[in-house]
Formats: C-alpha cells, structure tokens, sequence
C-alpha cells in the first residue's frame, strides 16, 4: 500500500506548503465533477478518497508534535466567546503543560459538562501549586458536580440535557 507521501508524489521529509501544493494539484485533477466520462468517474471518486486521506494523514505528521505559538492565550480569547470546544482543541496544543494550563483544561472541561475529567486536571493544577487557592476551590467545585451526577436527580438531569437541550444547541 502506498504511503502518503506516496499517493501525493511529494517527497518524505516535504513541509505543509508543498503538501498542500500537490494536494490542490491533484484534487484539480482528479475531482469527479471534472470528469466527464461516467465510466471514470467512479475511479476518480474512488482517488480523491485516497487523496483527502494521504492529505490528512501527510499534514498530521507534519504538525505533530508542534506547539501553537500562544496557544493559551487563543484558548482564553475562545473562552471569552464561549466557544468551549475550540479553545479545548487549541488548549491541547499548548505547551508547557503547566499548572495553569491544566487549570485552563479543568475549566473548558467544567463548561462542556465533564466534572470527573475537570477534576483530575484541577487535580494535576494542585500537585504542580499546592498553595494556590484558585486551583483548590475549581477541585473542590468539580468534586461537588461529580457527587451530584451520581444522584438520582443529578443522573436525570444529565439525561434530560442530553435528551432535549444537547439536540436544540447543535441546531443553533
């Protein structure tokens, strides 16, 4: 099976840019609204798949591993316009992961409604300063969320959130 790199016909070590060139290249190229004969055009369906894999793939290693330059502080300004998800995206490719980072992650955890999760961040905030009031109190906070949901009314909310407010927030 061929590699990525491969499917593109760029070279191993290849950096973003020329990744993208030879993927816009092909997709241009192979796109099945190009073709016109119907014959051929399950094949370039078949390519383009191919094709967006080794792009996904090729791209994933490239940027592995790679810090976002201010990447709390873009996390911090999606907080602000509470878009919770993305700033847990951008957060995850912060580094160093450092008390307040992992404070950062307990709280977006707290607001997509994951106490248990928030908690062993807060709890990790704690180990790296333990004399840090703020990192104690979001701990204690996720521990007191984690104890509600394993009551009764606690564990029915969660289902009624789920059931019909989670439907109705992905429609706006």
């Amino acid at each position: 099976m061929p590699t990525a790199h491969e499917v593109l016909g760029v070279p191993e070590n290849a950096d973003a840019r020329q990744i993208q060139a030879a993927y816009r290249s092909l997709v241009k190229r192979w796109h099945p609204d190009v073709i016109g004969d119907p014959d051929r055009k399950k094949a370039a369906q078949d390519k383009i798949v191919a094709i967006n894999l080794a792009y996904e793939s090729a791209l994933h290693n490239v940027y592995k591993d790679q810090a976002l330059p201010d990447a709390k502080k873009i996390a911090q300004q999606l907080i602000v316009k509470k878009q919770y998800e993305a700033a847990l995206r951008v957060l995850s490719h912060a580094l160093p992961r450092d008390a307040q980072w992992f404070y950062l992650q307990g709280f977006l955890l707290m607001k997509l409604r994951k106490p248990a999760a928030a908690h062993d961040s807060f709890r990790a905030a704690i180990r790296m300063e333990p004399a840090n009031e703020q990192y104690r109190k979001a701990a204690l906070e996720a521990a007191i969320a984690c104890k509600k949901r394993e009551t009764v009314k606690g564990r029915v909310g969660a289902w009624a959130r789920m059931v019909f407010i989670a439907p109705w927030a992905k429609r706006a």
